[in-house]
């Protein structure tokens, strides 16, 4: 599956139009579009504006777009990480644990930080 194709898949999950999502970005409806469609791509610079739009941790979302998770385990991920700003400074804070050399491993390892992310979320709570 294409990124554009993915891309909208989860516009059309958070029930958001495509001019909603674009001004969210700070980019013009036909530039959204046109990543949808697979004609170009989103830069890195965007990656974090559209994760946040669409309620994701960034890390995840480019698990996700590059077929590294699937569109379950994105969504579970999302689902147990109350706060994202907590997620990506766990994340941060944990790349060194991050073991994968291959892609392969990857998926795995997002999956183990999700559990660390979860188990850290239970502790602070419980403090």
């Amino acid at each position: 599956m294409k990124i554009g194709h993915k891309l909208r898949r989860l516009r059309q999950y958070r029930r958001f139009s495509t001019r909603e999502l674009a001004d969210l970005l700070g980019i013009g409806q036909n530039t959204y579009v046109s990543w949808e469609l697979d004609k170009t791509y989103p830069s890195f610079k965007y990656f974090v504006p559209l994760a946040e739009a669409l309620g994701l941790c960034p890390i995840s979302l480019m698990a996700f777009l590059f077929e590294q998770i699937s569109l379950e385990e994105l969504l579970m991920i999302t689902e147990t990480v109350p706060d994202l700003k907590e997620a990506v400074i766990f994340y941060k804070n944990h790349k060194d644990k991050l073991t994968a050399v291959e892609h392969s491993d990857i998926r795995e390892e997002l999956l183990r930080l999700n559990h660390m992310i979860q188990k850290s979320t239970l502790t602070q709570s419980s403090e």
